[in-house]
């Protein structure tokens, strides 16, 4: 029994080390921002944070997304509709990505992304990269040009980049795959975050016209989903400038989708400035305990509406700040007071040259940079200590500037690669094993009114049974040598099912099942 605890305790540390491993070098991931327009220019915040236009002449998105390699070394940033190399030249097959149904969209947005988080880049697997958009076919973007009338993007896609090409400097090799069409998004807003087995990520789109989140596991070789997540209140929601965040540790996401408003969406700003927040299972993807706060809206002050645009969590995940037009809150996560909202600051410049907010983000020096929205000046606020409450936090007015002629728009669309495995989660370094077939049967198949589950293992297992949209509707406990299980699904509607099998011993099983 010694020795088994002895291996058992060998085995665990080397879990751990290779986990620590993949924290400390992935975690080097975003150590360059692209940012920008006419020209873009690059954040490295290898040392001390500096700032060059290594990228040229390249004029640059509202929204982008980038990436650098496992020693912080600049790769490529996606503008929306084409991938750029470190010297800002456009990598091969990448024209037109995020096109999979046409380009009338990408050729009216000059190839420049205009809304948040419409693409984000997760690594794949050796010197692969999955870049991930959300577009809009020419059907639906000729009625938006020609008639002014938005529907919103209708189609998820992907991109697969291969740095391994042209000596470095990368092509795409697949090229717009369609994860879903004939889709109503109001807006791009996708984010990810790693899975509790420190190898995969969750990919979450916002889904607001249907009120839910869809959730893709995405692996080195596949993308499975989507998984649903229907959120229970239904009020209005944001078109156009949503965005959805995950905390740093990866407990939690936030968003600034659904507001309530006392007029139409089309006639007003929103009116009633509301955060949502729920926590999330990275082990097995599915939200809970939403909650939501409320911003302050200075409807008298300024020349427009102070809405909320953008939201960004403190490093420690303990706090979320509340971006609004003109103004920045800051919220308590431990207090559940709606109205905790604390006021950090209003416009860092005189009305008449004041841009507005926009996005935010931590950088990896642990400070968080503020976007503009629009104007031409060439400075961004930050805040030096966001994990401090109040005035202590340390708003820093154009604390950044620098001298090229542009404008320093908003942070790139970026997850957070360090952050690692999860205790209590199976490790990717150890891999799930096929529960033998004869250890598990269901029938009958198809089945009315109940199932016979026969189990045979060793050691204590669960049945999971889900819809087609990825809703868990029944779960059953599997006893060890129990044998025989009745279970009923009378009460399920008809239809076609799936279901999972799982044990302690990190075995599985997977199939499908009819119910009449």
């Amino acid at each position: 029994m010694k020795l088994v605890t002895q291996q058992n305790i060998v085995v665990l540390m080397i879990v751990l080390l290779f986990n620590q491993k993949v924290l400390s070098q992935d975690n080097l991931r975003n150590q360059n921002w692209v940012i920008g327009m006419s020209p873009m220019v690059n954040f490295s915040f290898q040392g001390n944070l500096s700032i060059n236009n290594s990228m040229g002449s390249l004029p640059g998105g509202f929204d982008n997304s980038c990436i650098s390699d496992v020693d912080g070394n600049f790769l490529f940033v996606d503008i929306g509709f084409g991938i750029f190399d470190k010297s800002g030249l456009l990598l091969d097959n990448s024209k037109d990505i995020n096109c999979p149904y046409g380009d009338s969209l990408a050729k009216f947005l000059s190839h420049m992304a205009r809304t948040p988080q419409t693409s984000i880049i997760l690594p794949k697997k050796g010197q692969e990269y999955y870049v991930i958009s959300t577009g809009m076919s020419d059907s639906v973007a000729s009625d938006l040009i020609e008639n002014a009338n938005y529907q919103g993007y209708d189609v998820l896609n992907y991109s697969v980049v291969d740095m391994n090409l042209n000596n470095g400097l990368g092509g795409v090799t697949t090229k717009n795959k369609v994860l879903l069409d004939k889709q109503q998004y109001a807006n791009t807003a996708l984010t990810a975050v790693r899975h509790g087995n420190g190898k995969d990520w969750w990919l979450v789109k916002a889904d607001c016209w249907k009120h839910q989140y869809q959730t893709f596991l995405v692996q080195e070789d596949t993308i499975l989903g989507p998984y649903y997540y229907t959120y229970p209140d239904t009020v209005n929601y944001w078109t156009y400038y949503s965005e959805i965040h995950f905390s740093d540790d990866g407990s939690k996401m936030a968003s600034n989708i659904q507001v309530q408003t006392s007029q139409p969406l089309s006639t007003s700003y929103a009116l009633y400035n509301r955060l949502d927040v729920f926590d999330f299972d990275r082990c097995n993807g599915t939200f809970s305990n939403q909650h939501f706060y409320v911003i302050p809206n200075d409807t008298t002050s300024y020349p427009w509406e102070d809405g909320l645009v953008g939201l960004c969590f403190s490093p420690n995940s303990k706090l979320l700040y509340g971006i609004n037009t003109y103004n920045i809150y800051q919220i308590d996560l431990s207090d559940t007071n709606r109205y905790n909202a604390i006021h950090i600051h209003g416009p860092d410049d005189s009305l008449n040259v004041f841009p507005s907010y926009h996005s935010g983000k931590c950088g990896p020096d642990g400070k968080l940079y503020i976007g503009n929205f629009d104007g031409t000046r060439n400075a961004m606020s930050y805040i030096n200590d966001p994990n401090e409450r109040g005035a202590a936090c340390n708003f820093v007015p154009k604390g950044i500037m620098q001298p090229y002629n542009n404008n320093l728009l908003n942070p790139p669309n970026m997850p957070n690669y360090g952050l690692g495995w999860l205790p209590g989660c199976a490790p990717a370094s150890v891999p799930l094993t096929p529960l033998q077939a004869a250890s598990f049967s269901i029938y009958p198949n198809p089945a009315s009114n109940y199932l016979q589950l026969r189990y045979s293992s060793t050691t204590t297992g669960q049945f999971v049974l889900f819809d087609l949209l990825g809703h868990k509707v029944l779960e059953q406990v599997l006893h060890a040598n129990e044998i025989e299980t009745t279970v009923n699904v009378q009460h399920l509607p008809s239809g076609l099912y799936t279901y999972k099998v799982s044990t302690l011993n990190n075995e599985h099983l997977v199939g499908k099942i009819t119910l009449n």
